[in-house]
């Protein structure tokens, strides 16, 4: 059976301090998280030894955070979708569907028909300004995003050999 560890709490100056089981440093008792909130028991190590143990923990087993990611997908796709759309574009599911039947199913720019089995139609979006423009196909979302890279340089071939 492992022994357990306490850590000491400490008063100086009417502020409560306590000593990190970890590091053995004094620390301010807002420096630790709290084990149980409705006990107001705080943790025996400190939070910077905690983030730690937690960064090592999740490199040691880096195949179950993976393994679980992976079946709250399966689980959920619509919740991470909209989760993706809503951190990525700034826009809800809803909205992207909305749009999608708005264009008819269809790319913006080459009209070609989503097809059911492929990808589904891209988020084109400015770079610069996160503005949402529309939905695209992967070729003519890439071509977009090739020619605002090489804008000025396209015009200045173009121009010499025309």
């Amino acid at each position: 059976m492992k022994k357990r560890k306490y850590s000491k709490i400490i008063i100086i100056k009417s502020k409560l301090y306590k000593i990190c089981t970890k590091c053995n440093k004094k620390q301010k008792i807002e420096n630790f998280h709290f084990q149980n909130i409705k006990l107001n028991k705080k943790m025996v190590i400190c939070k910077q030894c905690d983030l730690i143990r937690a960064k090592k923990y999740r490199k040691k087993n880096m195949h179950k955070y993976i393994e679980y990611a992976n079946q709250y997908k399966k689980k959920y796709p619509k919740k991470v979708l909209n989760n993706y759309l809503k951190y990525k574009y700034n826009i809800t599911l809803q909205d992207y569907n909305s749009m999608l039947k708005k264009q008819k199913f269809r790319c913006e720019i080459c009209k070609k028909l989503k097809d059911k089995n492929k990808r589904s139609l891209g988020v084109d979006h400015n770079h610069r300004t996160g503005k949402v423009r529309g939905l695209l196909c992967a070729k003519c979302n890439i071509g977009i995003g090739l020619f605002e890279a090489f804008a000025l340089k396209y015009k200045k071939y173009l121009k010499k050999y025309n």
